[in-house]
């Protein structure tokens, strides 16, 4: 059976892969709703009080029972501030002196225990699950033009 509509192949080839691109994106990000399908932060509530990030800097740290390089909270707070300028969000002043002073704090309980030899030093990256290397893997070869294969 032949299609032998007013579309050219190229055409029908396009709103094919972005149809499957839809879903695969849409299997990724759940149904939108009403109801938000993920844990969602108030950041105003958030950044009353720099304890709630210490508190998950601190459960962080007990996860695998070690620091990180000291470099790692540098980075965590970078992420922190990344992610309030996504959300057009401006943490209050007396916030970021506050979270400024807790991240020193670690810094310097990270690095003590470097210099003292306290097990290993943890720097927080992680092998990739082959899940989603494979994912990756062909994502990169579906790219066109067979630009991909230099991803992969």
């Amino acid at each position: 059976r032949r299609y032998r509509g007013p579309l050219p192949i190229d055409e029908r080839k396009k709103r094919h892969r972005e149809k499957i691109l839809r879903e695969k994106i849409s299997d990724a990000l759940g149904h939108g709703g009403m109801q938000a399908l993920r844990t969602t932060i108030n950041l105003r509530a958030y950044t009353d009080d720099p304890i709630h990030y210490v508190q998950y800097l601190i459960a962080k740290t007990e996860a695998n029972g070690k620091f990180f390089v000291p470099d790692h909270y540098t980075q965590l707070r970078s992420h922190f501030n990344n992610f309030c300028k996504r959300h057009r969000f401006t943490p209050p002043q007396e916030f970021v002196s506050l979270l400024g002073q807790y991240m020193d704090g670690f810094q310097r309980l990270a690095n003590k225990a470097r210099q003292s030899g306290e097990g290993k030093m943890h720097t927080g990256s992680r092998c990739m699950p082959w899940e989603m290397y494979r994912d990756t893997t062909r994502w990169f070869y579906s790219l066109p033009e067979g630009d991909g294969i230099f991803g992969a």
